[in-house]
């Protein structure tokens, strides 16, 4: 039997409507300064965004992306966008995104990698 996270129950009972249900969740049950939340949800959105152009991304095989397999990078991260006021969408196109074994992702942590495809979110 499958564990699920919290997020993934969610997604499951409340069907469509689980994304604003997952917000007012989030809301109710931690009781953060504002930016800590105004970050949580802007993470979110990226996160949303980049499920939907995910396919895109060169060399991208969902059999090998997981926890200790490849990841999804963001090169200009979600952080940056968020501290400069990029729009979540910037920040998830699929110019900004790459598929990299998780070593990669983890040891770069939030430092940004600018290259001619995605300075224009810059």
């Amino acid at each position: 039997m499958k564990v699920l996270s919290l997020k993934d129950e969610y997604k499951y009972a409340f069907g469509r409507t689980w994304k604003k249900r997952w917000r007012k969740h989030v809301r109710d049950t931690y009781k953060l300064n504002g930016e800590i939340l105004d970050f949580f949800l802007y993470s979110e959105l990226v996160g949303d965004f980049t499920e939907s152009v995910v396919h895109l991304v060169d060399g991208y095989d969902k059999d090998k992306r997981g926890f200790v397999g490849y990841h999804i990078d963001h090169k200009i991260s979600r952080s940056y966008g968020y501290r400069n006021g990029i729009d979540p969408r910037d920040i998830a196109h699929v110019s900004n995104l790459r598929f990299v074994c998780h070593e990669s992702n983890t040891s770069k942590g939030i430092a940004n990698i600018i290259d001619e495809f995605n300075k224009w979110i810059i």
